[in-house]
């Protein structure tokens, strides 16, 4: 014969089961939520080797800060022909462009002092330059954006594809 106390012991664990398996699809379905406000596209054609074409980098921020630099990476993509006058900002966030430095597959892009806020819009335009990798697949994308004292605020982390 089992005791009560068996039995809400029993009912106790089966109860904390229940509650791990609801607890973990919430979690899970809020990172996909989350993931789901970063995307990356493209104007011009996603094929291997293609040069001049543009591309847009949009997401939402998690965070709050003072903004005074802002890295794009479009992982193994060549950059180095992006002018500032290629570059602009978009949605909420507020950000200029002051100057570039690129570097490969990566722009520093200074801005100047910009306080912005969780849930703010980044949205980067790339309109011209940019040379797509040589190789198809998939590729990471970054836009990060930093304080004057070099740390990071947030990181908006997509992928893009080009075809080949």
């Amino acid at each position: 014969m089992t005791s009560n106390s068996d039995k809400l012991r029993s009912l106790f664990l089966a109860a904390l089961m229940v509650f791990s398996v609801f607890a973990g699809t919430v979690a899970l379905s809020g990172s996909a939520a989350a993931a789901a406000n970063e995307a990356v596209t493209s104007q011009g054609t996603q094929d291997k080797g293609v040069t001049s074409t543009s591309y847009t980098l949009t997401g939402d921020l998690e965070n709050s800060g003072t903004v005074e630099t802002v890295n794009v990476t479009l992982e193994s993509a060549d950059l180095n022909s992006v002018t500032s006058g290629d570059v602009s900002f978009t949605g909420t966030s507020g950000l200029s462009v002051n100057s570039i430095v690129t570097d490969d597959d990566t722009i520093e892009i200074t801005t100047g002092t910009t306080s912005v806020s969780a849930g703010d819009t980044v949205t980067v335009d790339i309109s011209a330059n940019v040379d797509n990798p040589a190789s198809g697949g998939v590729y990471d994308a970054d836009v990060r954006l930093i304080d004057g004292s070099d740390n990071n605020i947030d990181t908006l982390n997509t992928d893009y594809t080009i075809r080949g």
